[in-house]
C-alpha cells in the first residue's frame, strides 16, 4: 500500500508504522485474521477518522479505531484491493 510502511513487534503482536504505529494484528481469537487500525496507544480526542469503505471491511470500535476481520487466505485475496484502499486512507491520519 505504501513503501514507507515498516513492521515491528508492538503490544506483543506484529504492528505497522510509518512515523507512528497505525495498524496491529489482533492475535485472538484464533481462526481469523484481525487487524486493528488505530491512531496510537491512547484514544485521541483531537482526531476524527473518516474512511471511505464501500466494501464494509472496517468494524468501528471507537471513533479512532476500526477492526478488519478476515476468515482465511481466500477472503484476504478477494478483499486485497479494498484493504489496500483502507490502509492508504488510514495513514493519511498519521
Amino acid at each position: 500500500a505504501d513503501k514507507r510502511i515498516s513492521e515491528s513487534i508492538k503490544w506483543n503482536a506484529p504492528s505497522f508504522y510509518i512515523k507512528e504505529h497505525f495498524a496491529t494484528f489482533k492475535l485472538r481469537p484464533l481462526g481469523t485474521v484481525q487487524v486493528v487500525f488505530h491512531t496510537g496507544a491512547k484514544v485521541r480526542a483531537d482526531i476524527n477518522v473518516n474512511i471511505h469503505d464501500p466494501s464494509g471491511l472496517l468494524t468501528w470500535v471507537a471513533k479512532d479505531r476500526g477492526v478488519v476481520t478476515l476468515s482465511d487466505m481466500k477472503e484476504i485475496a478477494s478483499k486485497k484491493i479494498a484493504l489496500i484502499a483502507v490502509v492508504k486512507q488510514w495513514i493519511e491520519y498519521m
